[in-house]
């Protein structure tokens, strides 16, 4: 019974975490298809101009099951591998008495799978043990397009006496580039059981994926030991998948592992994901990672998923880029969880923002992490405008505590200067169970005339629970032509501390000359609040306020 109890835990454990962050259990053709995590974005992307198409395949599969006792002694082992590739290319050519045309084009496309299994010296002995392990790795690369896709996991399973072991891995890649379009796939899982004295199990899933600027990769690992009789399951699970067609391109990557544990003995698992992209001149990242240890009975779970995503292709004139990422970690029994979320997104000079959340968990419960950050230009109508803005969101649910901090910042040019720019942030810290929501946004923006510059900066911050908030904003703008010229700053912060604080930052300022006129405008506004406390040993109540502008504009 024990080692059934154990499975199904173990199941129910990695079964939520795989449906809550999109997961299959099929190969990576399917991975590509789904992108949840990211908004799309914009910036030219270029892959293989081939007139042909490359695509490449490779599965690994793995398994073996040993157990020993009175009733006998069995051992087996089986592992499969499959790859395949393909290419081709279209070369044809036309010419009449005024125009001449030739087109030629190349591909390959590499793939290999390898899995092994066994089931040790011997597998399984009345007095020895048994031992149980799988490997699986897959690769699949698209030669002349500079994509590539990898998976890899193992597993194994033992016990130092009587008892039941089994382990199985599993790992396919898909990569693929035709017409200019390109679809990378990857997925890698592991499980592994044991029943008996000393039990132990180890499970390791990881992947990887890139091209066309993007890259992906999962790692994730569970896996713990008994001391004396009981079992142990864990499970570990990675993917990733990365689309690219014209300017529009995606990459995402999930994770996810479990340990349960019934007896005396420690378990943990981890999961680690990232996305990224970086052309020079757009950039984004995003990470997410969740840890648990687990002391004596029960079990844990955690998963990770990170996603970016760029769009240039419109509507024309706009651009943007976005990065998102989420961890969350669950504890069901005395122990320890971390989770922890970073994005940031870029456009060289004209934006920036960024955002990052931590937190952690002692003993039973639950956390929750999620950061995303996008940053915009448009140049579609009659101004030029940027963008950025990012969020940060933790939940605690049982004995934990969170950090989390968002920022954003944007500014426009003329002749290479700044004549208008705008900043701003949020910071948030929960001391306990409770949440914390952070925002913080910029927009800036001048005529294509140069006779007129805006910005605008907000944040606020909003903590339920025990502990403080703090937030930010400042614009700076100013325009000359001739012998006028118009100048205007804002500032306002606002932060407070105790119990269910919450505080706002907001400044705007605007600036305009003409032939005969100059108008400058400014304004900041900062609020702060907490819950006085009806507890005589509750928290003090700190509110702090500050705001100031200044204009000014001048014709001669």
């Amino acid at each position: 019974m024990r080692k059934e109890t154990t499975r199904w835990r173990l199941l129910g454990a990695a079964g939520a975490l795989a449906l809550g962050f999109g997961m299959s259990t099929s190969h990576a053709a399917s991975l590509v298809q789904s992108n949840s995590a990211p908004k799309f974005t914009d910036s030219p992307i270029q892959v293989a101009e081939v007139n042909g198409g490359v695509g490449a395949n490779a599965g690994a599969d793995a398994g073996a099951d040993a157990s020993a006792g009175d009733g006998g002694v069995s051992a087996g082992a089986d592992a499969g591998a499959d790859a395949d590739s393909s290419a081709g290319a279209d070369a044809g050519g036309d010419a009449d008495a005024n125009a001449g045309g030739d087109a030629s084009g190349g591909a390959s496309g590499d793939a290999g799978g390898d899995a092994s299994a066994d089931t040790g010296d011997g597998g399984a002995s009345a007095d020895g043990g048994t031992t149980a392990s799988g490997d699986a790795d897959a690769g699949a690369t698209a030669d002349d397009s500079g994509v590539s896709a990898s998976a890899t996991s193992s597993a194994s399973a033992s016990t130092s006496g009587a008892g039941a072991a089994s382990a199985s891995s599993s790992a396919g890649s898909q990569a693929g580039s035709t017409g200019g379009a390109t679809l990378l796939g990857a997925q890698a899982i592991s499980n592994g059981v044991a029943t008996g004295t000393n039990a132990t199990t180890d499970t390791n899933a990881n992947v990887d994926v890139s091209g066309a600027g993007l890259t992906g990769g999962s790692e994730s690992s569970a896996g713990g030991s008994l001391t004396g009789n009981g079992s142990i399951g864990a499970a570990s699970a990675a993917s990733a998948g990365l689309s690219a067609e014209q300017d529009v391109s995606t990459v995402n990557s999930t994770g996810s592992a479990a340990v349960s544990i019934d007896g005396d003995g420690t378990g943990n698992a981890s999961t680690g994901t990232g996305a990224g992209f970086d052309d020079g001149n757009i950039a984004a990242e995003a990470s997410a990672d969740a840890d648990a240890e687990l002391e004596g009975d029960g079990s844990a779970s955690v998963g990770s998923a990170t996603g970016v995503g760029v769009n240039t292709e419109g509507p024309a004139g706009q651009q943007e880029v976005d990065a998102t990422a989420d961890a969350i970690s669950n504890l069901n029994g005395d122990g320890t969880a971390n989770v922890t979320t970073d994005t940031s997104a870029s456009f060289v000079d004209p934006a920036a923002t960024s955002s990052h959340v931590d937190a952690t968990l002692q003993g039973p419960g639950s956390l929750d992490a999620h950061s995303d950050s996008s940053a915009n230009l448009d140049v579609s109508g009659d101004n030029i405008t940027v963008g950025a803005e990012s969020n940060a969101n933790a939940d605690v649910v049982g004995d934990g505590s969170a950090n989390a901090s968002t920022d954003a910042s944007g500014s426009v040019l003329k002749n290479g200067q700044p004549i208008g720019a705008a900043e701003t942030s949020a910071n948030g810290t929960l001391d306990g169970q409770g949440s914390i929501d952070l925002n913080s946004g910029v927009t800036v923006a001048k005529s294509k005339t140069l006779k007129a510059v805006g910005a605008e900066a907000g944040s606020t911050a909003k903590v339920i629970g025990n502990g403080a908030t703090g937030t930010s904003a400042d614009v700076d703008v100013g325009l000359s032509q001739g012998n006028q010229s118009a100048n205007a700053d804002a500032h306002a912060d606002g932060s407070a501390t105790g119990l269910n604080p919450s505080a706002a930052a907001n400044a705007d300022g605007s600036a305009a000359v003409s032939d005969d006129s100059a108008t400058a405008n400014a304004n900041a506004t900062a609020e702060g609040s907490a819950d006085v406390p009806t507890e005589a040993l509750s928290p003090a109540v700190n509110v702090l306020l500050n705001t100031n502008t200044n204009t000014s504009a001048s014709v001669e």
